[in-house]
């Protein structure tokens, strides 16, 4: 678990930045009350599965790719997992 235990509210950062993740994995991890709990800057083949995202200020996943050159082809894997945006899972 990546849990957010600042009395304060974020304004900026990740529990978890990925900046290169080709053929990563997030499995069964539980992210919360971070600015992004996860964001992904660059990579291919990658996947999340069955986590949980709750209470982000800005985003629970944020899947993305900025490498210059480097097309996003869709190859990203979300799968089972569950989103809230208060602390509870439903």
């Amino acid at each position: 678990a990546f849990v957010n235990a600042s009395p304060t509210r974020p304004t900026a950062g990740s529990a978890l930045l990925c900046t290169d993740f080709d053929w990563g994995r997030i499995d069964r991890c539980l992210f919360r009350g971070f600015w992004n709990n996860v964001q992904v800057d660059s990579g291919y083949f990658y996947s999340v599965r069955d986590s949980a995202f709750l209470a982000p200020v800005n985003y629970g996943c944020y899947m993305r790719n900025i490498t210059p050159l480097q097309h996003d082809h869709g190859d990203q894997v979300l799968e089972g997992c569950n989103f809230s945006k208060s602390n509870q899972l439903s």
